[in-house]
């Protein structure tokens, strides 16, 4: 009824909202896809694939016979400017192993791979700004660290 007092279509809405989620997944897999591809490459071998699932990573890989643990956040190219989203259990996780915690940041276009930096969290929180953002739940914010002067 509240959508509907202030003229809203419905149907609309119910269509935005699952365009935007297939946009949503497609980015999630294809950021997933390049993240794995560079752990890879950096040596890496994935011990456990990436899940959307409700935990504080999305996939687990190892090097050296240490295991780590990987958070990939998927951006649109043409987003680049945009804030990373954590949750505040993501961001637990990681500051309690910062060292064995990598943070995969993927950039991509549909499901093609532009860009793709991995690298541990307690690196991530040299070149990145977290600003704690609340609202029903606590999540945090990223910013690069060069780009908080020009916004």
């Amino acid at each position: 009824e509240g959508y509907a007092a202030v003229g809203t279509d419905f149907e609309a809405l119910v269509q935005r909202e699952l365009s935007a989620s297939r946009l949503r997944a497609m980015t999630e897999l294809a950021a997933a896809k390049c993240a794995e591809r560079k752990l890879r490459e950096l040596g890496y071998s994935v011990v456990h694939s990436y899940e959307s699932v409700p935990r504080p990573f999305d996939m687990v890989v190892e090097r050296g016979g240490l295991k780590y643990t990987v958070e990939v956040k998927g951006k649109w190219v043409g987003r680049r400017g945009d804030p990373l989203s954590f949750t505040a259990n993501e961001v637990d996780w990681a500051s309690r192993f910062a060292d064995r915690h990598i943070i995969c940041v993927a950039y991509v276009e549909r499901d093609a791979c532009v860009e793709v930096e991995c690298i541990p969290f307690a690196e991530f929180q040299k070149r990145w700004i977290l600003q704690t953002e609340r609202g029903i739940e606590y999540r945090y914010l990223a910013y690069r660290r060069e780009e908080v002067g020009s916004n």
